[in-house]
């Protein structure tokens, strides 16, 4: 995933580097047109995983703070649907959403501990199915249940149980859309069950965006914030229903993902985003 970057992000800052000045003379509020960065983590753990094939997935706690404090400096991190009210604001910083896929215990355990000390909020995408299943290593409902009383995480859908891979292809791939709605649908039926309401938030795994369903028959599902693993900023008008999101790696430092972001935003604003 890390290493797959788009060609644009590896780029993004060196071709950018004309407009510096001009973005200087720019109004005082930053977010003159609105944009909205996503983060993506997955777990977080103790020490440095070995398994260099790992290390795209998961993150240590002291890398993580890193990230947490670098960024909560030089953005404004917010949950999704407040992301949706204050891009019609004026603001002195850039909004900023961490997400988290797969609904891994040590989110509550490690990295949720960190964000509630500094006030960050985040958004968790659950595989609903290991959530019902109480399987080990994910979080339970009662879990669940406890951290969005905090007010400090948004739970979204990961799928129930479309989370696999087929060989290197997702199973969503080779799934027909009847039995995509059915999976959305289960989730759908867990969530209403166990939190009172349906999810409207929805990662797609590992970034597949099934070219057989359509938006419209999505939101009848009552899904409106959708996710994919697409690099890139997403600009005006933002289109909630297919957000972009960097990849944020234990191997790359906050500093270098900053100016991975800012070479996006200054050919953004060429563009005239």
């Amino acid at each position: 995933m890390g290493r797959k970057r788009d060609l644009v992000s590896k780029t993004a800052s060196k071709m950018a580097r004309p407009v510096k000045k001009i973005r200087a003379r720019k109004s005082q509020n930053y977010q003159v047109s609105p944009k909205l960065t996503i983060l993506m983590f997955h777990r977080i753990c103790d020490d440095t995983p070995a398994n260099a094939a790992e290390r795209d997935m998961m993150m240590t706690t002291k890398t993580f703070r890193r990230y947490c404090e670098f960024f909560r400096e030089r953005f404004l991190i917010c949950s999704l649907h407040e992301a949706k009210g204050l891009l019609k604001k004026p603001l002195k910083k850039p909004l900023m959403v961490f997400t988290f896929d797969d609904g891994y215990e040590n989110y509550h355990a490690l990295a949720f501990p960190i964000m509630q000390e500094l006030k960050i909020k985040s958004n968790q995408n659950i595989i609903v199915k290991c959530a019902d299943e109480v399987r080990p290593g994910y979080m339970n409902w009662e879990t669940i249940r406890e951290l969005e009383k905090t007010g400090l995480v948004e739970f979204g859908c990961h799928t129930y149980d479309k989370h696999d891979l087929i060989g290197d292809k997702p199973v969503l791939a080779t799934t027909d859309v009847e039995d995509i709605k059915k999976d959305l649908a289960a989730a759908s039926k867990s969530f209403l069950k166990e939190l009172g309401r349906k999810p409207d938030i929805l990662a797609w795994p590992y970034g597949y965006v099934p070219k057989n369903l359509t938006k419209s028959e999505l939101n009848e599902l009552g899904f409106e914030f959708m996710m994919n693993t697409t690099s890139g900023i997403n600009f005006k008008p933002v289109d909630f229903g297919n957000l972009k999101r960097f990849a944020a790696l234990e191997y790359e430092t906050p500093e270098k993902l900053y100016s991975i972001i800012t070479g996006y935003d200054d050919l953004g604003f060429l563009l005239g985003k």
